[in-house]
């Protein structure tokens, strides 16, 4: 398991913009670096967003290539005071460049667009899936 320092992980954190934040949990489960942004609904729920690389595919073969992708989920609070995600949420492309190698300064570019209100009409056009508690492709 890789070891960071609190140098580090602020360093990485102040290349982000629009409230976005390292994904430290997937950093330190994954060993991958990522952006994520919290929203809190009026309902009491909570919108996240996810920025981070995935790998480019030609068909079924991997390509060597990432894209910066954008994943959407809905976090509902629990009686216990967890928060519970149920399906798979929504993700799409957020460029059609490909790009050699994770690079995080590029990926924290991708975070100076997407604003509070961008984020919100996205998942009020992926509405259905961020509400379906099932796995469905």
């Amino acid at each position: 398991m890789a070891s960071y320092t609190r140098d580090q992980i602020s360093r990485w954190n102040k290349k982000l913009s629009n409230g976005f934040q390292l994904d430290l949990n997937r950093l330190l489960m994954w060993n991958e670096k990522s952006a994520v942004r919290n929203i809190k609904l009026p309902d009491g729920k909570v919108l996240q967003a996810s920025i981070s690389w995935v790998e480019v595919r030609d068909g079924f073969r991997y390509t060597g290539l990432v894209q910066p992708e954008m994943h959407l989920s809905i976090w509902t609070p629990t009686d216990s005071g967890m928060m519970t995600s149920s399906g798979m949420g929504a993700a799409f492309k957020l460029s059609e460049t490909s790009f050699p190698r994770k690079v995080w300064n590029e990926l924290a570019k991708f975070t100076v667009e997407w604003n509070d209100e961008r984020i919100m009409a996205e998942a009020k056009k992926y509405a259905k899936a961020l509400n379906n508690p099932y796995i469905v492709a």
